[in-house]
This record gives C-alpha cells, structure tokens and sequence, in this order.
C-alpha cells in the first residue's frame, strides 16, 4: 500500500504506539530499527503486529486486538516507507 494518505495514518499509528520501542521515525531503541530495511514485506509487517514475536528477552506484543486489519495494513504502509531513510545506527 503506497497510498499517501494510509501512510500519514500509520505514521501517527506508528507516533502513538510504536515510537516507545522502535524509536522516533523507526530509528530504533529497545525495539528493532525500521529506517532502510528493504528485508521487510507487508506480510510479514502484518503477521508480526498482529501476532507478536519473541526474540530472547525481548518480546513484541500482539496488537491484533488493539488495530483493526485496515488500521495494521496503514502501520505497515508507514514501515514500508521507512525504506528509503538511511538509519543512523
């Protein structure tokens, strides 16, 4: 999805939910950074919001009861346009 406007609506998703762990803009912090990762698709985006994962101690929540699927498809619209900043980490 490259829609403009689901990506502003991921972005402020992305500002009052993510930003704790996956830093200002994805720049990352406790969580994963997001900036320039073209390893990422929207499916995966989608089954690891919705589901969660594990990795050692960290662990990412499962939102699926939190977002709706149109509301996780603009989060990841949001990430996805994350590819083209170079992260700073």
């Amino acid at each position: 999805m490259t829609d403009p406007a689901a990506i502003a609506a991921g972005q402020i998703r992305f500002n009052r939910n993510c930003v704790y762990c996956h830093g200002n803009a994805g720049a990352g912090g406790k969580g994963a950074p997001l900036q320039g990762r073209d390893d990422l698709t929207a499916d995966y985006l989608f089954t690891t919001i919705t589901q969660g994962k594990k990795q050692g101690s960290l662990q990412m929540p499962a939102w699926r009861d939190a977002f709706t699927d149109q509301e996780v498809r603009e989060l990841s619209a949001y990430i996805l346009s994350l590819r083209s900043v170079n992260s700073k980490k």
